[in-house]
């Protein structure tokens, strides 16, 4: 009885349908948002394990951001998340990319006043899609992914279309940036 029910139990797995792509994509996308709001969630909870479970721990600066989290945790009072949005989510494969858009405040632990680490941030999130889940690779402002791409583009022309297709991060912040990445280029 086992041997004859193998073949119809095999047509029905081949005849279930399987998910779209597109539904897929959504999925994805759907936990690449989730992942970011939790982070940012455990941030503002002052939860530095809570934080850093969202990281994939073979990112390259996963030890030196677990250790500047720390500082600003331990230095900050009533952590405060008031606003996050996660724009321009792609997926592609087992990577991912989001922009993000968040407010946070908290009070300065020796001062009482607002913490100048927190405020308005727009930070480029780049994630891997682990078997656990997807954990956040990398974590920059903004416009520091703009000048990496800026520096990656090998025509005048395309950095200027790459330039007007980002002008809202065109920014005092990445002159900074640029003006130091070429300095030290130049060795000084």
């Amino acid at each position: 009885m086992q041997t004859a029910a193998r073949p119809i139990l095999f047509a029905l797995l081949l005849s279930t349908p399987q998910a779209p792509a597109g539904a897929r994509a959504s999925a994805d996308e759907a936990a690449v948002r989730q992942v970011i709001g939790e982070m940012f969630d455990a941030y503002a909870r002052a939860d530095l394990e809570g934080f850093m479970a969202r990281r994939s721990r073979v990112s390259p600066d996963y030890a030196a951001r677990r250790e500047a989290t720390a500082q600003v945790l331990a230095g900050t009072r009533d952590i405060r998340l008031n606003s996050l949005a996660v724009e321009g989510v792609v997926v592609e494969g087992a990577r991912a990319r989001a922009r993000v858009n968040a407010e946070l405040t908290g009070a300065d632990a020796s001062t009482g006043g607002s913490s100048p680490q927190l405020g308005r941030l727009r930070r480029a999130v780049s994630l891997v899609r682990e078997a656990s889940g997807w954990k956040v690779w990398g974590y920059v402002p903004v416009e520091q992914e703009l000048g990496d791409a800026l520096a990656s583009v090998p025509s005048a022309a395309e950095r200027q279309r790459l330039l007007r297709s980002e002008a809202e991060f065109v920014t005092l912040d990445l002159v900074r940036l640029l003006l130091n990445a070429a300095e030290a280029r130049a060795g000084g």
